[in-house]
C-alpha cells in the first residue's frame, strides 16, 4: 500500500507557468483526505520551495537541493544536510569563472550569481513572492565567493556540447555529485547528495518501507528517486533516464496535468487507496 507521495516540482507537478493548477491542488487534498502523507522533492533551495510548501500545505520533511537539504519547513526541524566540499565548490567555480559560465549558489540568505539573465528571474519572484524576498548579489570574486558554504553549485550551459563537456568532465568527480536537473542546469551537489538517497532517509524517518512510497519526476536528477521507491511516474517530457528510471509513464505532460489526472486514475483503478 502507497503510504506517501513524492513530487518533483520543475516540470513535473508544476506547469510550465510555475503554478499548481486547481484541479492538482484539488488531487492532492484528496490524497491528505485518504490518509496519504505528501511531500515535496526538488533541486531548488529552500526559498524557491517555499511558496509551494505553504500552498499545499506540507507539514512533512521536505527534500531541497536534490538531497543535500531534508527539512520540515514549518517545524524548521532539520532532518539532514551535507555542504558541498571546499575544494570542488573552488575547483569548479573557478573553471566557470575562467571559462565565462553562468552559476548560481545559495548561501547566508543570498543567492548568488553572475549571469544577468537569472537575477531578472528572481527580481521577478520577489515580485510573485514579496513573502519569501530573494537577496540577490552579483559577483565574480572568486576569493570571496571560494569562502561561502553552500549546498549545491548550480552551472547554466544553454550551448548543448558545451554542457556535454562539462557533464563529462565532472560527472566522475570525486568529491561531489553531479547531474542534470533540467536541459541547461547542471548541478554540483556534496557526495552522495542526491533524491535517491534522501528518499530513503526520508522513509526511515516515517517509519515506513520504500515499497509505500510513490514518486514523481521528469529528470535526470530524478532518477535515483524514481529507482528506489515501490512506484514511480516519470513524465513523458522527462528525460530518457528519468523514463527509463520510473515504473510508469504519466499518461500526459506537466503543462497537460499529467500528475493530476495520473493520481486520479490510480485511485480509479484501486491502486492508491485510503490509509488506515
Amino acid at each position: 500500500m502507497i503510504k506517501c507521495i513524492v513530487f518533483d516540482l520543475d516540470h513535473t507537478l508544476l506547469n510550465d507557468d510555475k503554478v499548481i493548477t486547481p484541479f492538482t491542488l484539488k488531487m492532492i487534498t484528496k490524497l491528505k483526505e485518504m490518509g496519504i502523507l505528501v511531500t515535496l522533492a526538488s533541486g531548488r533551495a529552500e526559498p524557491l520551495m517555499l511558496p509551494y510548501v505553504n500552498a499545499l500545505d506540507i507539514t512533512l520533511p521536505v527534500i531541497a537541493n536534490n538531497g543535500a537539504l531534508i527539512k520540515n519547513f514549518r517545524s524548521k526541524e532539520v532532518l539532514h544536510e551535507a555542504m558541498l566540499n571546499e575544494e570542488a565548490q573552488s575547483e569548479i567555480l573557478q573553471d566557470a569563472i575562467d571559462n565565462n559560465l553562468a552559476y548560481i549558489f545559495y548561501s547566508d540568505n543570498i543567492f548568488y550569481a553572475n549571469s544577468e539573465e537569472r537575477v531578472a528571474f528572481y527580481k521577478q519572484w520577489n515580485q510573485m513572492y514579496p513573502e519569501v524576498f530573494i537577496n540577490i548579489k552579483i559577483t565574480n570574486d572568486f576569493d570571496y565567493l571560494s569562502q561561502k558554504k553552500s549546498y549545491k553549485l548550480l552551472l547554466i550551459i544553454e550551448d548543448e556540447v558545451t554542457f556535454d563537456h562539462y557533464y563529462k568532465k565532472y560527472i566522475n568527480h570525486p568529491d561531489a555529485y553531479v547531474t542534470r536537473s533540467q536541459d541547461t542546469f547542471l548541478d554540483v551537489l556534496p557526495k552522495n547528495s542526491n533524491k535517491g538517497n534522501a528518499v530513503r532517509m526520508l522513509a526511515n524517518h516515517l517509519n515506513i518501507g520504500l515499497d509505500e512510497i510513490l514518486a514523481f519526476g521528469d529528470n535526470d536528477n530524478d532518477a535515483k528517486m524514481l529507482n528506489s521507491v515501490g512506484l514511480s511516474i516519470a513524465m513523458p517530457n522527462g528525460s530518457k533516464k528519468a523514463m527509463e528510471s520510473a515504473t510508469f509513464l504519466a499518461p500526459f505532460t506537466n503543462q497537460e496535468e499529467g500528475v493530476a489526472k495520473a493520481l486520479e486514475l490510480l485511485i480509479k483503478q484501486g491502486i492508491l487507496q485510503p490509509v488506515k
